[in-house]
């Protein structure tokens, strides 16, 4: 079966995370035929103007017309979406964590209408320092966000930038080859 992934990256350009990337990139190449990767932070992406236009007027196509657009197409018709994204910790307490994904990212998901593909998402979250209770909150957030738009499977993984190069390609390897 040819499987398609995308690889939407929300990461800041540095060589850790172009390091990761490409980790990334490498393991997905080694387990799909097709894959293509955008980087987020380089495209033109308006944030949602809760106009619910995509509902009343153009069924499930958002009215602006942006890069957006056409990262949505591509998202629906993969088999996988990876999301690799930087994770700010709110405030922490002892029920919960805020998590905060990239900017961008958020922008393109709050745009995106769910579909029938019922595709696979898979985050990548990077942090400076994982802990239990990081990775918890994170992937619950994932898990969330696969509810809502109607993913099969929604997996969130975390990444700590502390991490060495070995520990991190490991991680890497473990999941990609887990779930393809």
């Amino acid at each position: 079966m040819i499987m398609k992934a995308l690889i939407l990256n929300s990461l800041e350009n540095s060589p850790n995370n172009e390091a990761i990337i490409e980790m990334v990139a490498v393991d997905v190449n080694n387990h799909t035929i097709d894959f293509e990767r955008i980087d987020l932070l380089i495209e033109d992406i308006a944030p949602c103007r809760f106009c619910y236009h995509c509902w009343t007027k153009t069924l499930g196509t958002c009215v602006i017309e942006d890069a957006a657009r056409q990262i949505i197409i591509k998202m629906h018709q993969s088999d996988w979406v990876i999301a690799l994204t930087t994770i700010d910790e709110g405030q922490m307490d002892d029920v919960q964590i805020n998590i905060q994904v990239a900017d961008m990212l958020k922008r393109v998901f709050e745009r995106s209408i769910p579909n029938t593909k019922y595709s696979n998402l898979l985050a990548i979250g990077i942090c400076e320092q994982a802990s239990p209770a990081v990775e918890l909150a994170f992937k619950e957030a994932i898990e969330r966000i696969g509810i809502n738009f109607r993913y099969q499977n929604a997996i969130g993984v975390v990444l700590a930038s502390n991490w060495g190069k070995f520990e991190q390609q490991a991680k890497i390897e473990d999941t990609v080859t887990r779930i393809m």
